[in-house]
C-alpha cells in the first residue's frame, strides 16, 4: 500500500466517492457542499488525474513522464486514484511516485550552475530541469555524471 498519513482521508474519500463523476458535476458538488479551498482542489486534481489516466497506463512511458503527470497534484487526489485504479501498472507508478520518485533532487543546483558559467534564467531553468529529468530516467546516478551532462550541453 502507499504510504499515505491520516489527514488526507477525508478528502481523499470525498474524491473517491466523486471519481465517477462528469466534470461539470464534479464543480456542482465542490459549490453545493461549499467546501474548503483544499477539499475543492483535491477534487479538481482527481479531474485532472481522471484526463492523465490514459497515459499513465502506457506501457513504455518514461518514469519522468510519470513524474512530471503527478507532481503537481495532491496528495489526496493520488490516493483517490490509487483506489479507483483498476490497473496494477497505474497503481504501481503512484506507489513509486508517493514513496520515492517525487523526492527524486538533482545533485547540482543553481549555485551550481553559476559556478560552470551559467547565469540566472530561462537557460539554467532549462538545464536544471534537463538534469531532473536525466536523474529520473535513470541515465545519471552521480554528481560527477550530472556535471557531464552539463558540460556536454554548454
Amino acid at each position: 500500500m502507499v504510504a499515505f498519513e491520516s489527514p488526507r482521508r477525508v478528502p481523499a474519500t470525498l474524491a473517491l466517492l466523486a471519481w465517477r463523476l462528469p466534470d461539470e458535476e464534479n464543480e456542482k458538488l465542490v459549490q453545493v457542499l461549499k467546501l474548503p479551498g483544499s477539499y475543492a482542489a483535491v477534487l479538481r486534481d482527481c479531474r485532472i488525474l481522471k484526463n492523465r489516466f490514459w497515459r499513465l497506463s502506457e506501457p513504455e512511458i518514461a518514469r519522468s513522464d510519470v513524474y512530471y503527470l503527478l507532481q503537481s497534484v495532491k496528495p489526496a487526489a493520488l490516493e483517490a486514484l490509487y483506489l479507483a485504479a483498476d490497473s496494477g501498472l497505474v497503481r504501481s507508478r503512484i506507489r513509486l511516485f508517493s514513496n520515492r520518485r517525487r523526492h527524486v533532487r538533482t545533485s547540482l543546483g543553481g549555485r551550481d550552475l553559476q559556478k560552470m558559467g551559467l547565469t540566472s534564467g530561462p537557460r539554467m531553468k532549462e538545464m536544471l530541469a534537463a538534469l531532473l529529468k536525466a536523474r529520473l530516467d535513470g541515465r545519471v546516478r552521480t554528481r560527477r555524471q550530472e556535471v557531464e551532462v552539463v558540460e556536454g550541453l554548454l
